[in-house]
């Protein structure tokens, strides 16, 4: 198995941008689009395309664990099997969702 350091230099080789990086967490966009977003937590990742993304940014304790039972298992197993609480992913995930969101308004901005 690859051990966790592997995991998450292939995350961000992954990434043409990252969003939030952290200790456990890396959000990024994903090399292929800009709407297509990466999300890894500890060693298990999960593909958020950008609607998610902003979805599960505004979602509560539960709507995030209902969402990451539907589009990310394996995200949630993790937490779940750490005792990683759900509200710290959700500051991650909202902070990523605002980086997202400057970063496009910067780029129409440079457009003009």
């Amino acid at each position: 198995m690859t051990d966790e350091s592997q995991i998450r230099k292939d995350m961000r080789g992954a990434c043409s941008r990252i969003l939030y990086e952290d200790s456990r967490y890396i959000i990024g966009v994903d090399n292929n689009g800009t709407d297509e977003h990466n999300l890894l937590v500890d060693d298990a990742y999960a593909f958020l395309d950008r609607a998610i993304l902003n979805e599960l940014a505004r979602a509560d304790a539960q709507r995030l664990e209902s969402s990451l039972g539907m589009i990310g298992g394996q995200v949630l197993q993790e937490m779940r099997t750490k005792d990683i609480p759900l509200e710290e992913l959700g500051w991650a995930l909202a902070k990523a969702a605002i980086r997202d969101q400057e970063d496009y308004a910067s780029h129409l901005v440079s457009k003009e």
